[in-house]
Order: C-alpha cells, then structure tokens, then sequence
C-alpha cells in the first residue's frame, strides 16, 4: 500500500445512500479511511444525492443503482467487483485482501457472484420504493423482504391453510 501522503482523492466511488445495506459497507470503509493519516484517497458519492454528475463518466442512474462504480484518478471506471478491489487497495489491512484477490486471480469469480447479488438487490429495492411487483419481486408487507410474485399467492394461500388447521 502506497504510503505517501496525497493531496486529491485517487478514487471516486459511486454508491446508493438509499441502500441501508450499501450505506453500512460504505461507512464502515470510511470508518476504517478516516483512520489513515494523511488526506482521503477516496471520494465518496451518494448517487442518491443528486450531486455527482454521473453523465459526465457516461454512467446512466440505473447503471450506477445497481452496480457499484468507481473511477480513479486516470479515468478509468471499475465496475462491480473490479471496484470493490480497488477500495479494498486503498484501505489499511484490506489491502491485502486486494492483493490476495489479484493474485489468485478471484476477481471475476467474486464479479460473477456480485452481480448476481447486485442485479436481486436492485430488483428488491426498485419494489420496495415503488411498492408494488416490479421485474417478478414482489415486497412482502411489514418484512422489508421480497418474494417472486409466483411465491407471492403460494405464501398467501399456505397462510389461509394454516389459519384453518386445528
């Protein structure tokens, strides 16, 4: 890890603050930044904040909404778990997780199983904030969790049965 003390962010990390999930990731990383001596490397970005021009690094919202975004400081853009790797890169101790994944070459393995977790954390939070069946996700009323709509009447009619049996 670079322990030079730098000026200007070297990432950019665009994330959903309207994400009770993403926000805790997220604050325990800067938790864990605040510690460093020395300036941020890090600059974080609320896309739900509406102030960061996502326009500008060619990220549209829903891109930015379901899939984690960074941009360093040449322009490139990681995406997914290419941009976990890079904060991890920039944070005392998960440093090395950084190096442990580069070097045993897990990065697509962990960017197949993000996506796949990303793409059902998208469809749940688009229902949850429309409140209604979105994509096949449907939410479930006072849980904060979401079934497919198909579970959604298989739920609904093993509640009448159990509301029947002795």
């Amino acid at each position: 890890m670079p322990t030079q003390t730098r000026t200007l962010p070297t990432l950019t990390v665009f994330f959903d603050g309207g994400c009770p999930l993403c926000s805790r990731e997220i604050d325990h990383y800067r938790r864990i930044e605040r510690r460093q001596p020395g300036a941020p490397l890090i600059r974080w970005a609320d896309i739900t904040a509406g102030q960061d021009p996502l326009g500008q690094h060619g990220i549209s919202l829903q891109e930015a909404m379901t899939l984690l975004h960074a941009i360093d400081t040449d322009g490139v853009r990681h995406v997914g778990a290419p941009a976990f790797v890079q904060i991890w890169s920039r944070l005392p101790y998960y440093h090395l997780l950084a190096r442990t994944t580069t070097a045993l070459r897990l990065t697509g393995l962990l960017d197949i199983a993000y996506r796949r977790f990303a793409s059902w954390r998208y469809r749940r939070r688009a229902a949850a904030s429309l409140g209604e069946c979105v994509g096949g996700v449907c939410p479930l009323p006072g849980t904060g969790e979401s079934l497919p709509e198909s579970e959604q009447s298989d739920r609904k009619a093993g509640a009448e049965t159990n509301r029947q049996s002795p």
